[in-house]
């Protein structure tokens, strides 16, 4: 994949493109970007989510939902633009 973007989606309508550019071989990690990136603490009955506006503990923080939905566009080898849509349908561009 070349030219690929990661795009953010946040719930207010919030777009942020982060650039990843030549997707190497293999599994690649990224940090997400500072507005969505999240810090759970572990206390007494479960884990609590730093930047949550309610402090109720949740049991498994990585069964807790995105705090934004993500969309992916590529070029491939032959130059054809595709995106992956947020539902997960991938199309030309």
């Amino acid at each position: 994949m070349y030219d690929l973007s990661l795009i953010y989606l946040a719930a207010g309508g919030a777009r942020i493109v982060d650039f990843v550019g030549v997707l190497p071989p293999g599994r690649v990690e990224r940090p997400l970007p500072d507005p969505f990136d999240e810090v759970w603490v572990e206390a007494s009955g479960g884990w609590l989510r730093s930047k949550a506006s309610s402090n109720t503990p949740v049991a498994d923080p990585r069964k807790e939902p995105w705090p934004c939905q993500i969309s992916i566009e590529f070029r491939d080898s032959s130059g054809i633009r595709w995106i992956r849509a947020v539902a997960g349908t991938l199309f030309k561009g």
